[in-house]
């Protein structure tokens, strides 16, 4: 009850301030965390202050404060609507005089006046606070393809130099039923000469006697490129994704269209029995009309006889 009186007997809001460090041991104020929490705990001390509260009401209402924020804190993820309602609870054991569960130290006013603070200030500014006072959490998406065997890591291939009476591997053609490690390997050795051969002239070809043009279904192709590795990997993943988006979404888009046909259709027999309604009006109207003039017709001949 001291520390109650301690702080509100301080004059300026800095003074407070270091008075709750103080019964919390912080020794750094200025650390960004410390800063907020102080913050947090001085506004709640304010508003019993502020409402004339006794030391009593002003340290239950700040060891409630205080356990929601620890409570709030305690995750990372975000469950605002649970911690709310243990924030309720909380302070609704301290409204109800029903021991042993519950003891009443607020009225039913001043529950409401620390419902709105609370409302108004800390969960106000719950993401904020969770973002400063819990970890942040990261998530590492990764695809494999099962269907594709993984390409060896440059690490476990090993690179030779050829001697005199090992032949040269680079003129020999990888077997097609060698594994895919023992062709990169074998492609992968690195000779150390080089034999550069000199140049020979070469006489220019004779000129043709006649030049004919090749019909268009006769020129020759150019070689077809191939598809790379990674795009066949690329193209595969790209399908099967295509074909997972469909078959998760077709049954989902079937239900939306027969949902906004059935809807479209009732609208339709609805706006036809409205016109219907409208006609036959009409034609009461109509009729109506028509025997009124009748009469009147009827009037003025007799008038005129």
């Amino acid at each position: 009850m001291k520390q109650v009186y301690d702080f509100y007997d301080k004059p300026t809001p800095d003074d407070a301030i270091k008075c709750i460090a103080g019964y919390f041991h912080m020794s750094d104020i200025t650390n960004e965390k410390n800063a907020i929490l102080l913050d947090f705990y001085y506004h709640t001390m304010m508003i019993a202050k502020d409402n004339q509260f006794s030391p009593e009401k002003a340290s239950a209402l700040f060891s409630i404060m205080k356990k929601t924020h620890t409570h709030c804190m305690s995750s990372p993820f975000i469950r605002m609507d649970a911690d709310y309602a243990f924030f309720k609870d909380l302070l609704l054991k301290h409204c109800i005089n029903r021991p042993p569960f519950s003891e009443q130290v607020f009225t039913f006013a001043e529950m409401k006046l620390i419902t709105e603070f609370a409302t108004n200030t800390y969960f106000r500014h719950y993401l904020m606070y969770k973002y400063t006072f819990t970890k942040q959490i990261k998530l590492d998406f990764k695809i494999t393809n099962a269907y594709m065997t993984p390409l060896p890591s440059m690490e476990n291939i090993s690179i030779t130099e050829p001697t005199e009476d090992s032949p040269d591997k680079s003129d020999v053609a990888p077997n097609a039923d060698a594994p895919l490690a023992n062709i990169i390997e074998a492609s992968a050795i690195i000779p150390t000469t080089v034999s550069i051969p000199t140049a020979v002239p070469v006489p220019p070809p004779a000129a043709p006697a006649e030049i004919t043009q090749a019909p268009a279904d006769l020129e020759p192709e150019g070689p077809k490129e191939e598809k790379t590795l990674e795009q066949s990997k690329q193209d595969i993943a790209s399908a099967e994704l295509r074909n997972f988006v469909i078959s998760t979404l077709a049954p989902k888009l079937d239900e939306m269209k027969n949902a906004l046909l059935l809807k479209m259709a009732v609208q339709e027999e609805q706006l036809g029995s409205k016109i219907k309604k409208l006609e036959a009006e009409e034609e009461k109207i109509m009729a109506t009309l028509a025997v009124d003039k009748k009469k009147e017709v009827k009037k003025d001949v007799k008038g005129k006889k």
